[in-house]
């Protein structure tokens, strides 16, 4: 419930207490009963239409879910009997194609599925909406009920007094909600600050660090178009939620190449951190990296990276599996038995790490 319809409840209890709480100062035994009596002819004549206007819709519902379900379109043979036989004793008149004539029929059977489905919803609905009032309103009721059947001027005043002391306990309810939703909203308002301020200096930062984005998505570019002659694509942008990274390259489309997207972004990150100091001037493949890649992209992606790691003075470190080595591939002039470090193998203890054997 919004803050401006509890408030105008408040007011509205705020009424009723000040005048029970005049019709318990001045307590008078007919005109209360005249009072209350009229109250409760009123809830019975409220809660017979709200009855009738309930068994309506859930008539009206009923029909309209039979009809939803039965809904289908004609059969196409039908339909082409219905041309032929049209054909044979109509010759002289140009029909329409049959196509259209079931395009039709379909469109008009979908708009009457989106008629029936919403007009069902609403129904649905109306319905709950009618409970709720007729369950609010047979309680008023039972109330107002059990005030008329007290006898005497005492038992009157002890449910007036009763009556009285509901409206203040629900005023004193309504007081609360307003206090906490006030609370709450004011709560809220310190979050968008927070969060708009927080948004304005990303997109500061995101300006001020235009050089540097610029040379990400040049490095990015390049070792894309190093490994598939193709341009690659690293998007940074800032959003509601926060920076958003996206990597793409127009080869896309298998496992492998989702991999080269990591290697690339890594790779291009190396270059960054190796500018800055201090940096950890480190970065670790497994051999997963190049799963599903072909092998011409993997001795590019190998040789790639010992030049890059060499150039900008970082450590390059890759786990392979010597079956997936690609020695054909690599370029005359590149000799990775030159940066093998470590060799394991299964064939002793010796070749274990970390008591694995391999």
């Amino acid at each position: 419930m919004a803050l401006g319809d509890l408030e105008a409840q408040k007011v509205r209890l705020k009424t009723k207490a000040d005048k029970e709480l005049l019709s318990l100062q001045s307590f008078k035994v007919l005109p209360q009963y005249e009072q209350i009596q009229s109250e409760a002819n009123e809830l019975t004549q409220v809660l017979h239409k709200l009855i009738n206007a309930n068994t309506i819709d859930k008539r009206l519902l009923s029909l309209y879910e039979q009809n939803l379900t039965e809904e289908t379109p004609p059969e196409s043979e039908t339909v082409e009997q219905m041309y032929m036989e049209a054909g044979i004793a109509l010759p002289n008149f140009t029909l329409r194609r049959l196509e259209e004539v079931q395009g039709f029929h379909k469109k008009i059977i979908a708009n009457r599925r989106v008629f029936l489905s919403t007009e069902i919803d609403r129904l649905k609905r109306e319905i709950g909406k009618r409970d709720k009032q007729i369950l609010e309103y047979t309680e008023k009721k039972a109330t107002t009920l059990e005030i008329l059947q007290t006898h005497g001027a005492l038992e009157e005043y002890t449910s007036l007094q009763k009556k009285y002391l509901n409206t203040v306990n629900d005023l004193n309810s309504i007081s609360t909600m307003i206090e906490n939703m006030k609370a709450f909203e004011s709560g809220l308002s310190d979050i968008k600050i927070s969060h708009e301020e927080i948004l304005r200096k990303a997109r500061q930062d995101y300006a001020e660090r235009t050089p540097i984005r610029e040379r990400a998505i040049s490095l990015f570019n390049t070792f894309s178009e190093g490994l598939y002659s193709a341009p690659g694509k690293l998007v940074i942008d800032v959003e509601p939620t926060g920076f958003r990274f996206d990597v793409e390259i127009e080869r896309s489309g298998s496992s492998g190449i989702s991999n080269m997207k990591i290697f690339c972004y890594d790779l291009t990150l190396a270059k960054l951190w190796a500018d800055k100091s201090p940096s950890p001037r480190l970065l670790i493949h497994d051999s997963t990296i190049f799963d599903g890649v072909d092998e011409r992209q993997r001795a590019l992606a190998l040789e790639i990276a010992a030049k890059e790691s060499e150039q900008s003075n970082f450590q390059y470190i890759c786990m392979l599996n010597s079956d997936n080595v690609p020695w054909d591939e690599f370029s005359k002039d590149f000799d990775l038995k030159k940066y093998i470090r470590l060799t394991l193998s299964d064939q002793s203890l010796e070749g274990c790490l970390l008591g694995i054997r391999f």
